[in-house]
């Protein structure tokens, strides 16, 4: 009798929720703000459009593509989600990503990738992102990275000794791996005054390199059902372990930077400042913040962010550089004569070395053929009205673009998926800025905060490895091991990828 009586309900709840799915499309397709732009019908009409090509369609983090071919069709502004614009203009680049005295706040649903919600990177406000920023900018600006290049070099120095080591053993070198492992000693030493010492770990801790990858791997997944992600992770361990085992290597990586996170905190809270601040936490903890953004969660947060972040994507950019090195003979050898009156046998400061003109067009290349990140940044300019090819954007729209779409555009780049750094060199002989267009760590409010680090790295470990070694690619293919076939937030290759083997010799000549 109550089955009977509960059957009627049901179905008025089956009906209701048909009823008001239904109306949510036929606003979305005729009522919205955005109803008069062009693009798919069925993107408009609701998100799993692009849940589709996310997670669904192999291999993973295809939307990118979608949306590239949509443009092909649409033209350079569409409407790929049903609140969402995306422009594919190099020149409007600048007019998004914004700097000074126009306010751009990042939308909600740009951040759900991110299981760090007190991060700078994942702050939507304006406001409270331009508060967190400035507690971090003292650390990352050029006279900080200037100063922290010592312990950089000595990294580098350190790796040096270690492949010299396997050149003596005759074994195969994932530079992926070794790269990831100084670039995360040089980022925890940086943030918690403790070293992961992956370097000196066999293997160049090759469990780091796949907790990165298993981190990545499950961007897609996170971003379009971040409600069962924390359901997931609301779970006793065991059991969110079982249901979904690529939550093991987020908790492992987790639990490891918050534990350090937690000591800095605790450390710091009540202390007086008698030292001088050597980390990134102890700044955040010693600065004008209010108590709120000192929290040990919010701190934890930023944490989690810096450490995966600061490794992997110098990391990707220095595999790419030196796999298409080591493919042109020639070009290694001209990198490797520029060098030499520089590297004797010391490691120099990075600025000496960006003034190589060789050096500097390589890097940059590098870091443009490379697009690390290939999630689209989705910005939001509450407090004005933006235009872009005779269409009138009213303020408070979500506007992405994609890094790739600026750095492979053809117009710019002639052959842009070819590694040439002559056209760097090209091009300031002719006074052109091409440099305006190197958008891989973004523009303006919104810029990756740790550029100045990066480059530091990139520059000293191109320098390293050129300069003290003969290497030779192992059983490598650029299409299987190298180039960007997936977006999970940064670019990934294919999931047969090997990575980028080398076997090393010590220098000949």
């Amino acid at each position: 009798m109550l089955f009977a009586a509960s059957v009627p309900a049901v179905l008025l709840a089956l009906s209701a929720t048909i009823l008001y799915a239904l109306a949510k499309v036929v606003y979305r397709l005729y009522l919205h703000p955005l109803a008069s732009f062009p693009g798919p019908k069925l993107a408009a009409a609701t998100f799993w459009y692009e849940c589709y090509f996310d997670v669904f369609k192999a291999p993973g983090g295809q939307f990118i593509y979608e949306i590239d071919r949509l443009h092909s069709i649409y033209g350079p502004v569409i409407r790929c989600s049903p609140d969402e614009l995306h422009v594919k203009d190099s020149e409007w680049f600048d007019v998004l990503f914004a700097g000074p005295g126009h306010v751009r706040e990042k939308w909600h649903r740009a951040n759900r990738a991110n299981g760090s919600p007190g991060s700078v990177a994942s702050t939507e406000s304006y406001d409270l992102h331009r508060m967190r920023r400035a507690a971090l900018n003292p650390f990352f600006s050029t006279k900080a990275v200037m100063e922290l290049e010592q312990e950089t070099r000595r990294k580098f120095d350190s790796l040096c000794d270690r492949l010299r080591d396997y050149a003596k053993d005759g074994r195969i070198v994932n530079l992926g791996g070794a790269f990831t492992a100084v670039t995360l000693d040089v980022i925890s030493q940086y943030c918690f005054n403790e070293c992961y010492d992956c370097v000196e770990t066999p293997d160049f801790a090759p469990h780091w390199k796949m907790l990165m990858s298993a981190l990545f791997d499950g961007a897609p997944f996170t971003k379009h059902f971040p409600r069962l992600a924390i359901a997931l992770q609301s779970l006793p361990r065991s059991i969110a372990l079982k249901m979904n085992p690529v939550l093991g290597p987020f908790f492992e990586c987790q639990d490891r930077i918050y534990v350090q996170a937690r000591q800095v905190w605790e450390t710091e809270r009540d202390a007086q400042a008698t030292t001088k601040t050597k980390t990134i936490f102890q700044g955040i903890m010693r600065s004008n913040l209010p108590p709120e953004e000192k929290a040990v969660k919010r701190v934890c947060d930023e944490a989690f962010v810096l450490v995966v972040a600061g490794a992997e994507t110098t990391a990707r950019v220095l595999s790419v550089i030196m796999a298409h090195l080591l493919q042109d003979r020639e070009l290694f050898d001209r990198l490797r004569k520029e060098l030499s009156g520089v590297v004797r046998p010391d490691l120099p400061p990075s600025r000496d070395l960006e003034a190589i003109p060789l050096m500097k067009a390589v890097v940059q290349e590098g870091v443009r053929l490379a697009a690390p990140v290939t999630n689209r940044p989705i910005l939001i300019a509450p407090k004005e009205d933006l235009k872009c090819h005779d269409c009138a954007i009213p303020r408070g729209t979500p506007i992405s673009m994609t890094f790739r779409d600026v750095l492979f555009d053809p117009t710019i780049f002639p052959d842009p998926n070819a590694f040439k750094p002559d056209r760097w060199l090209e091009a300031e002989a002719q006074g052109k800025r091409l440099d305006r267009y190197l958008v891989s760590f973004s523009k303006g409010s919104r810029g990756c905060l740790g550029i100045n680090l990066a480059y530091s790295e990139m520059y000293i470990g191109v320098a390293a490895l050129v300069s003290r070694f003969d290497l030779k690619l192992y059983e490598f293919d650029q299409k299987r091991d190298l180039d960007t076939v997936r977006d999970y937030f940064i670019g990934l290759p294919s999931k047969e990828s090997k990575g980028v083997r080398v076997k090393v010799a010590g220098r000949k000549t």
